[in-house]
Protein backbone atom coordinates (compact mmCIF):
# COMPACT_ATOMS: atom_id res chain seq x y z
CA UNK A 1 0.00 0.00 0.00
CA UNK A 2 2.79 2.70 1.09
CA UNK A 3 4.98 1.56 -2.34
CA UNK A 4 1.83 2.35 -4.91
CA UNK A 5 0.75 5.17 -2.33
CA UNK A 6 -2.95 3.71 -2.51
CA UNK A 7 -3.76 5.51 0.42
CA UNK A 8 -6.54 2.62 1.45
CA UNK A 9 -8.62 -0.48 0.12
CA UNK A 10 -11.13 -2.43 0.55
CA UNK A 11 -11.18 -6.12 0.19
CA UNK A 12 -13.91 -8.07 -0.73
CA UNK A 13 -15.10 -11.53 -0.90
CA UNK A 14 -17.79 -11.68 -3.97
CA UNK A 15 -18.23 -15.73 -3.82
CA UNK A 16 -16.64 -18.79 -2.37
CA UNK A 17 -13.30 -18.56 -4.48
CA UNK A 18 -13.44 -14.45 -5.29
CA UNK A 19 -11.79 -11.43 -4.39
CA UNK A 20 -11.77 -8.22 -5.00
CA UNK A 21 -9.70 -5.13 -4.29
CA UNK A 22 -11.34 -1.90 -4.51
CA UNK A 23 -8.79 1.39 -4.17
CA UNK A 24 -9.01 4.53 -2.35
CA UNK A 25 -7.46 6.36 -5.16
CA UNK A 26 -8.01 6.22 -9.05
CA UNK A 27 -5.04 3.65 -10.57
CA UNK A 28 -4.82 3.62 -14.51
CA UNK A 29 -5.17 -0.14 -15.59
CA UNK A 30 -1.34 0.11 -16.41
CA UNK A 31 -0.67 0.65 -12.61
CA UNK A 32 -3.41 -1.83 -11.51
CA UNK A 33 -1.76 -4.65 -13.52
CA UNK A 34 1.89 -4.11 -12.29
CA UNK A 35 1.24 -3.99 -9.18
CA UNK A 36 -1.04 -7.53 -9.87
CA UNK A 37 1.70 -9.05 -11.77
CA UNK A 38 4.45 -8.52 -9.05
CA UNK A 39 2.02 -10.99 -7.07
CA UNK A 40 2.81 -14.28 -8.53
CA UNK A 41 -0.93 -15.74 -6.92
CA UNK A 42 -2.67 -13.19 -9.21
CA UNK A 43 -1.44 -14.09 -12.54
CA UNK A 44 -3.19 -16.13 -13.84
CA UNK A 45 -6.48 -13.41 -12.85
CA UNK A 46 -4.50 -10.58 -14.12
CA UNK A 47 -4.13 -12.12 -17.66
CA UNK A 48 -8.04 -13.14 -17.84
CA UNK A 49 -8.49 -9.53 -16.65
CA UNK A 50 -7.02 -7.68 -19.60
CA UNK A 51 -7.71 -10.26 -22.24
CA UNK A 52 -11.62 -9.38 -21.26
CA UNK A 53 -10.77 -5.89 -21.09
CA UNK A 54 -12.22 -5.03 -17.71
CA UNK A 55 -12.25 -5.22 -13.51
CA UNK A 56 -15.09 -5.44 -12.63
CA UNK A 57 -17.16 -6.25 -9.41
CA UNK A 58 -20.50 -7.82 -8.69
CA UNK A 59 -23.02 -5.40 -5.98
CA UNK A 60 -25.91 -7.46 -5.83
CA UNK A 61 -27.49 -11.41 -5.18
CA UNK A 62 -26.60 -13.41 -8.61
CA UNK A 63 -27.33 -17.21 -9.50
CA UNK A 64 -27.74 -17.86 -5.74
CA UNK A 65 -24.78 -16.05 -4.59
CA UNK A 66 -24.78 -13.49 -1.85
CA UNK A 67 -23.99 -10.12 -1.57
CA UNK A 68 -20.34 -9.21 -1.99
CA UNK A 69 -19.15 -8.80 2.11
CA UNK A 70 -16.28 -6.34 2.75
CA UNK A 71 -13.40 -8.96 4.46
CA UNK A 72 -11.05 -5.92 5.23
CA UNK A 73 -10.69 -2.11 5.16
CA UNK A 74 -7.31 -0.31 5.42
CA UNK A 75 -6.48 3.25 5.66
CA UNK A 76 -8.35 5.87 4.15
CA UNK A 77 -11.66 5.55 2.90
CA UNK A 78 -12.77 9.31 1.83
CA UNK A 79 -12.52 9.62 -1.63
CA UNK A 80 -13.08 6.68 -4.52
CA UNK A 81 -14.36 4.39 -1.66
CA UNK A 82 -16.77 6.68 -0.29
CA UNK A 83 -17.66 7.61 -4.23
CA UNK A 84 -18.74 4.17 -4.97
Amino acid sequence: MKQHRLEGFLLIRSSRKNYHVVFNRYLSWRSITKILFSLYECVRWVVFQMKEGQLTLRISKKNNKDKPKILLKVGKTDKLIKDS
